[in-house]
């Protein structure tokens, strides 16, 4: 049997939780870097400014509040 198909047998339990892009800017980030490439393998370097500085400060628990406009 093949190592997947090991995996769909075993007996998972998930959580699925929604997180706004302002909770996660590191995972928001990558997702619009991977928009602007090519399909395929991509490495991003160690000293990606920008990067960095999200993972800083997710580190630090800094964050963004959500705007919400309400009528």
């Amino acid at each position: 049997m093949s190592r997947a198909q090991e995996l769909l047998l075993k007996q998972w339990e998930v959580e699925i939780h929604h997180i706004y892009r302002e909770g996660n800017k590191c995972a928001d980030f990558l997702a619009n870097l991977g928009h602007t490439l090519d399909i395929g393998i991509h490495c991003i370097p160690i000293d990606h400014s920008e990067l960095n500085n999200l993972i800083l400060y997710d580190r630090q628990g800094l964050s963004e509040p959500r705007n919400i406009i309400i009528n």
